[in-house]
């Protein structure tokens, strides 16, 4: 009875009924009954056996990690010369030189993935910094100075100087969080410029490579490659360090200030 909807039995109980009373025979008057049940129960008994269509679940969202169009821009362009590099050197025959320029091609993802990091931390610094109206906060400093210059109460002096006090640490926030995001875009800026060089010189390398990918007489030119993304590695994980250090000390938890200045 588990799938019996009551309205069906009530609608095989009136037919049932109805048929007696029109005369026809009680074993007949039961199987129009019967049949008039199942036709009106046959919806329930379709939806009991359908499977449970699960509840759609939304896909969690992302983090906000959106790129300014400028920082998009580097990385395509990064993305594109290590592309161009990988390509060059897979067109090389097997050889010293394909080996050597190879451990080139796997050193420039690492650039790339350091890049993408530093990206995504000057992303999480602008939006840091448009929590901030700088303008207004240099509005009211002017007028909270000058009020306090004009005033003589020792509650309303202690009042407007803890107002100072607070307008200046976030002016002392952003000033930081500007100067770490330009130093940030420099070296991504750098980065990107770097890898592009690293292209065209492996595109040069492979074009007058010798047949058979033998010896190439400039190997110290590779040398140089290398030497070069070691010192692209470390100014991007210096400026990586740099950014985490400006965003943890505008954390309040952490209870980091700078000495005051003057506004």
């Amino acid at each position: 009875m588990k799938y019996l909807d009551p309205r069906a039995a009530l609608i095989g109980g009136a037919s049932v009924a109805a048929s007696l009373v029109a005369g026809v025979s009680a074993p007949a008057s039961l199987g129009i009954g019967l049949v008039t049940l199942l036709v009106a129960n046959a919806g329930r008994v379709l939806s009991a056996s359908r499977p449970a269509i699960a509840p759609q679940v939304a896909a969690p969202e992302r983090p906000d990690a959106a790129l300014h169009p400028d920082e998009r821009r580097r990385m395509q362009a990064a993305e594109d010369a290590v592309t161009a590099i990988r390509r060059g050197v897979g067109g090389l025959d097997a050889g010293p030189l394909r080996e050597r320029l190879g451990a080139v091609a796997s050193e420039t993802e690492g650039v790339l993935d350091d890049l993408r990091r530093l990206g995504l931390h000057v992303a999480a610094i602008r939006r840091a910094g448009s929590q901030l109206d700088l303008p207004q906060l240099s509005t009211d400093l002017s007028r909270l100075t000058s009020t306090l210059e004009r005033s003589d109460d020792p509650d309303v002096i202690r009042d407007l100087q803890r107002s100072v006090e607070a307008v200046r640490e976030q002016l002392r926030v952003g000033r930081r969080l500007s100067s770490t995001r330009v130093g940030s875009q420099t070296r991504i800026e750098a980065g990107t410029l770097g890898l592009q060089q690293l292209a065209a010189q492996v595109g040069e390398m492979v074009a007058l490579a010798p047949a058979g990918g033998g010896t190439w007489q400039h190997g110290e030119l590779i040398e140089e490659l290398t030497i070069r993304l070691d010192a692209l590695r470390a100014g991007l994980s210096d400026a990586g360090a740099a950014g985490r250090r400006v965003l943890g000390a505008t954390d309040p938890e952490r209870g980091e200030h700078d000495v005051p200045i003057d506004p």
